[in-house]
């Protein structure tokens, strides 16, 4: 065979293989991503570029938005910007609420029910097969208990029972007196049934990192009022399941809530040492006028004295050491200007 012919077909091989390396990997890194978040309008442009930028860093697999103040007519388009494999629209009511499911592979979603309220699904995995329902709380407070009631409906549905249930949304309630700063004090009969339906759906609080106040009234000074309205809960099962799942408070992104992602940890990244980073080679450091010299040093002492697989490993550490040393600060300042 003619050796150029040979090597285009190594070449081809070569990047066949990394593109699937690339593919297990990407899909690895989204096994489970679910985010959550009241838009608070997305009718205009600066709202649909906030929104793709949260998409664009955050990677979700499978998003829930509430109030959008859209109908199906003016998302049909998203899934050729945002590269969806899926997309469900409950249309807003006279410019009012409005939800919205999104989803990606490696997630194949099966829709169980849907109102202005709620969109509940079932998502597959591969192997994985659990519950998911997008919720969002009645804005009145004398209409709390229907929001209630269609929560207790959606945990007795017997079919479903016996799934690992994810619940996330925007409830337009708090559980606890410390879940609001500023204004009023929240009516204790109010919160008191919330916590009762949400033990009488046997769910729990999702831990999270993050601020704690996921909505803010947008005011100053002694008028500011914060509270955390939005949040995931899980069933005893979803804990049992997917004991590695995170939930952390991101941005605003120009909506007056903050938006909510949970995630499992990243099982390619997965390693029994907690301080464990994968070493990776930059370019930046032949920029280094001593990387040269310190690198050839440590590369001739460790091939006269230990193998190549343990000189590799050695010498890998030694230049995450050099480099933490050498540019460490830079990442610092930028994350400090940041």
């Amino acid at each position: 065979m003619d050796p150029s012919i040979l090597a285009k077909k190594l070449k081809a091989i070569r990047e066949e293989g990394f593109d699937m390396v690339l593919h297990t990997a990407k899909v690895a890194s989204i096994v489970m991503s679910c985010l959550i978040w009241n838009a608070r309008g997305l009718g205009n442009q600066r709202a649909i570029r906030k929104l793709h930028r949260l998409l664009d860093e955050s990677n979700p697999s499978l998003v829930f938005i509430s109030e959008t103040k859209l109908v199906a007519t003016q998302c049909n388009w998203w899934r050729r910007k945002f590269r969806l494999d899926g997309l469900l629209v409950m249309n807003c009511d006279r410019r009012c609420g409005g939800l919205v499911l999104l989803w990606r592979e490696p997630f194949e979603v099966h829709i169980q029910s849907y109102s202005a309220s709620h969109i509940d699904c079932i998502v597959y995995n591969g192997c994985q097969r659990w519950r998911f329902t997008g919720f969002y709380g009645n804005s009145v407070s004398a209409l709390h208990h229907h929001s209630w009631q269609l929560l207790k409906h959606l945990s007795s549905m017997h079919e479903l029972i016996s799934l690992s249930w994810l619940v996330g949304g925007d409830f337009n309630e708090i559980l606890f007196d410390y879940e609001k700063r500023g204004g009023i004090s929240r009516n204790l009969k109010q919160m008191s049934d919330f916590v009762d339906v949400i033990y009488d759906s046997g769910l729990q609080d999702m831990p999270f990192a993050g601020d704690s106040f996921t909505w803010c009234n947008r005011r100053g000074g002694e008028e500011t009022i914060l509270a955390r309205l939005d949040r995931f809960f899980c069933s005893a099962g979803w804990n049992l399941n997917f004991p590695d799942a995170e939930v952390k408070h991101l941005e605003f992104y120009g909506s007056d809530h903050r938006a909510l992602i949970m995630s499992l940890k990243n099982p390619l990244r997965r390693n029994t040492n907690p301080g464990y980073r994968r070493f990776t080679f930059e370019h930046k450091w032949l920029l280094d006028e001593d990387f040269e010299g310190y690198f050839s040093h440590k590369w001739a002492a460790l091939r006269s004295n230990i193998s190549l697989p343990d000189s590799l490993r050695c010498c890998s550490s030694d230049l995450k050491m050099w480099a933490g040393n050498r540019f460490d600060h830079l990442r610092r300042k930028i994350k400090n200007l940041r």
